[in-house]
């Protein structure tokens, strides 16, 4: 009675598992159910699911317990060696793999990462095409009975897998390869090897080549900018002040603890006559004194750098008066820029994944956001050592370029620049950032 429920159980098992695989709705759901609820029916430690292109290449796509599979690791690298060992492509029934049967290189490193008794399952679809398989591990060896009830239940993830996928990814290979197809393809080749100067487009904005940086000269808090950004400004012209409550009482400190010790002065002064204790505390109290003009001298040099005026004429460039203002700062740092207006150069920030090889005095095309019909011929003539992170958040290498002779846009004004490169193939200029993306998160 016993093993009637057993089998009871396990052909119901057997039908859920099928509904469930035709109610996945996605591939990505069928590799995972495929991994792990096959656990319901079958004791395995380990399973793997592979898939089938046209070309024969095989790739790992789930496994039990993960819904993600790294390329690269040992793991998924010694599977995908095993099965392509076994030569899996022509696969067309459920069999069972050992040791003994893997070659040597394989089964010096089976003991590591699989269990001792593998499984085989085919996935064919219902027109025969072998989309992938299902490779089970388990320590126990496998029973007759396992593998027809896998040959069943693969026929059924099979059709949910061929259902989800279809057949797109097998249009008529053979038919790519008529002479038809051959001609246009060698048409397309030599359109590919056709030359074509490199180019990229990337944000630019006219900058100072030589500013004088204003820097806070004292910490503190700014009180008052006394100039617009962007306005020209002439030599002695106050710039902007600071909050001078603390220096004030500074000061007001220091000058009466200097009349206290010049009184205290006074007064041992008097009395060293007749007083040799008093006589001896002189030369101390002059050391105090000198020491308390000093303190008021500072106080007072303090107050007469609260405001900040320009060194020399010029531009003065920051981003708004609003942002400043009441802004803490402290001693040596930048709070603006002071440039000439004919004294500029074109920044440009030019993206690691765009970026193209240039050499000095490179052409450099410059378009103004305000009349994109104008553009500026500039040559490159500085680049950053390594990228950095832009006010965009984008990393970047930073580029100079100077503006032909007798064009120069005014200070500030941004836009776009296309920076010209060497000439290459129109192949390696299509293909050039797909390759860039997949170099990057594929490894290769």
């Amino acid at each position: 009675m016993a093993a009637v429920d057993a089998k009871t159980s396990g052909l119901t098992t057997l039908l859920q598992l099928e509904r469930d695989a035709r109610h996945a709705e996605s591939a990505v759901e069928l590799g995972f159910l495929i991994c792990n609820e096959t656990r319901r029916l079958l004791t395995y430690r380990q399973a793997v699911l592979w898939e089938m292109d046209d070309a024969g290449v095989l790739r790992i796509v789930a496994g039990a317990g993960s819904s993600d599979v790294e390329a690269n690791a040992p793991y998924v690298v010694f599977v995908q060696r095993l099965l392509r060992s076994q030569e899996v492509a022509g696969l067309r029934e459920v069999r069972t793999l050992t040791v003994s049967e893997a070659s040597p290189e394989v089964a010096g490193q089976w003991a590591e990462f699989l269990a001792p008794h593998g499984l085989l399952v085919p996935l064919i679809s219902p027109k025969g095409v072998m989309l992938g398989g299902l490779l089970l591990a388990a320590d126990q060896p496998w029973e007759d009975g396992h593998l027809v009830l896998l040959e069943r239940l693969a026929d059924a993830y099979a059709h949910a897998w061929s259902a989800l996928v279809g057949d797109r990814r097998r249009r008529n290979l053979r038919a790519w390869l008529t002479r038809k197809r051959k001609l246009i393809a060698l048409v397309a080749l030599v359109i590919l090897l056709f030359p074509l100067r490199q180019s990229v487009v990337v944000p630019a904005s006219v900058s100072p080549r030589h500013p004088v940086v204003v820097a806070a000269p004292v910490a503190g808090v700014v009180k008052e900018v006394h100039v617009l950004p962007n306005v020209a400004v002439k030599a002695g012209e106050a710039l902007f002040s600071f909050d001078g409550t603390e220096v004030d009482s500074r000061a007001d400190v220091a000058r009466k603890a200097l009349d206290v010790a010049q009184a205290d002065l006074l007064k041992n002064t008097q009395m060293a006559y007749g007083c040799d204790e008093c006589r001896a505390r002189l030369s101390v109290l002059n050391a105090y004194v000198e020491q308390k003009e000093a303190e008021l001298r500072h106080a007072l040099s303090l107050q007469e750098r609260l405001i900040v005026r320009a060194e020399v004429d010029g531009t003065a460039i920051f981003q708004d008066k609003n942002r400043l203002l009441g802004k803490p700062v402290s001693v040596g740092e930048r709070i603006m820029l002071l440039a000439q207006p004919g004294d500029s150069w074109l920044e440009l920030h030019l993206p690691v994944e765009d970026a193209i090889t240039l050499e000095h005095g490179a052409s450099v095309r410059f378009f103004l956001n305000i009349d994109p019909l104008a553009a500026y011929d500039a040559r490159l003539v500085q680049t950053s050592y390594e990228a950095e992170r832009t006010a965009q958040d984008i990393l970047a290498y930073t580029l100079m370029a100077d503006f032909a002779e007798g064009e120069q846009p005014r200070l500030g004004l941004k836009g776009t620049a296309r920076l010209y490169g060497e000439r290459v193939p129109l192949a390696y200029y299509v293909l050039r950032r797909p390759l860039s993306w997949l170099r990057q998160h594929l490894g290769w």
